[in-house]
């Protein structure tokens, strides 16, 4: 029977991709409730951009987090670091994405 290609998704990844995805959806929804109209596919636009400089950061912080932990001698700071590993990237994640619905609200009520 032949083996079937790795395909596991980490906590790393999981984030990145969760911020490249919703930081667009959240400039759009944002958008959306300021009453953009078609300029709504703009903020969309200016969305994904930071989603994926966002995302960079989520994956380059996540991955740091991940080889300190793995290479600590000590348990105690091993653990602390994969704790900081499974919190940070969510808390960069998240703000990201509400940085971008802050960002298009004020951006649509100064240019609408």
């Amino acid at each position: 029977m032949p083996r079937k290609p790795h395909s596991d998704l980490n906590l790393a990844d999981t984030m990145t991709v969760f911020t490249i995805l919703g930081c667009p959806a959240a400039a759009g929804l944002a958008a959306a409730s300021e009453k953009a109209g078609w300029s709504t596919m703009l903020f969309v636009v200016l969305g994904t951009a930071i989603g994926f400089a966002a995302g960079y950061v989520v994956q380059r912080l996540s991955y740091l987090l991940l080889a300190t932990s793995a290479s600590q001698s000590r348990t105690s700071l091993g653990w602390l670091f994969l704790f900081a590993y499974i919190i940070l990237p969510m808390i960069v994640a998240f703000g990201a994405l509400l940085t971008t619905a802050g960002i298009t609200v004020w951006l649509a009520r100064q240019i609408l």
